[in-house]
């Protein structure tokens, strides 16, 4: 029986360590690479559109909306938060129809665009563009209808009336105060929207008559401004201060002498007391 030497047995201990080290960088680039071979490699698509979205006839829009606008008022109103008048009026200003209910809808209740793909049998990516720009439409079509500050001393003498017979607060021209809207934080954004409530948000700032109707709006404001720091930069804020209000331009002026009260938030009021 042979009786191996043992010197020739005998191995480094570093050297041992120099091979294996060697061996395992060996196997984890040979598992890299081959990783990158298979991302290389396009994967089939097993349908360019998927079969149930592909059946656009069986969505919510051209079944349950149409069967609640013939049937159930009240429910086309909850689904919607709009009447089907109302709808319809606004379809013709704004088109086409499908666009609008999502955008509704989404107004309506905040759902996730991945529920609102499933009832429309319409991709969710697809839906993040059409919200926006919907928007933009309806805010264009109505915005001089009915977003808009009177023009003339007697249409601010309407609202003035109406404050008086309503809510029996005489010499006042609007109610202002501000909402904040949450949001994600913005990229790179720090603290900026991160307001009070430790949420972030941007902020809305408006004015309405005696009947809720909007007069001024004023959006984008950060989070983390306060209200009085918000009217402080605000047009409408430099219009009262100059006694003069107007939609464009300089061509309308209008005395706002005789009107001393503009309802709002304690710092609004105390910016305005000057005005007289």
């Amino acid at each position: 029986m042979l009786i191996p030497d043992k010197k020739k047995m005998d191995v480094d201990d570093s050297t041992l360590e120099l091979c294996l080290a060697n061996a395992l960088v060996a196997t984890n680039l040979l598992s890299l690479m081959h990783t990158r071979n298979m991302k290389k490699k396009k994967k089939a698509r097993r349908h360019w559109v998927k079969p149930w979205m592909a059946r656009k006839s069986k969505n919510v829009f051209n079944n349950l909306l149409k069967e609640m606008c013939l049937e159930d008022q009240q429910a086309f109103y909850d689904y919607h938060r709009m009447h089907r008048k109302n709808f319809a009026e606004l379809l013709e200003l704004v088109s086409p129809a499908q666009r609008l209910s999502i955008t509704l809808r989404y107004l309506a209740t905040g759902e996730s665009r991945r529920s609102l793909e499933f009832q429309y049998r319409t991709s969710h990516c697809l839906i993040s563009s059409i919200i926006p720009e919907t928007c933009d439409a309806i805010f264009t079509s109505l915005k001089n209808d009915y977003l808009k500050l009177p023009t003339s001393s007697e249409e601010w003498q309407q609202v003035a009336s109406v404050f008086s017979s309503v809510w029996n607060f005489p010499m006042c021209i609007g109610a202002l105060d501000g909402k904040r809207v949450l949001i994600r934080k913005p990229s790179n954004s720090g603290s900026e929207y991160f307001d009070y409530k430790t949420h972030h948000s941007i902020i809305m700032l408006a004015l309405v008559d005696a009947n809720y109707k909007f007069l001024y709006v004023d959006i984008g404001a950060q989070g983390r401004a306060s209200d009085a720091g918000v009217w402080d930069k605000c047009n409408l804020r430099e219009y009262l201060e100059e006694k003069r209000l107007q939609e464009c331009g300089r061509e309308h002026h209008v005395d706002l002498r005789a009107f001393k009260e503009l309802v709002g938030v304690i710092a609004m009021m105390l910016k305005m007391c000057g005005i007289t």
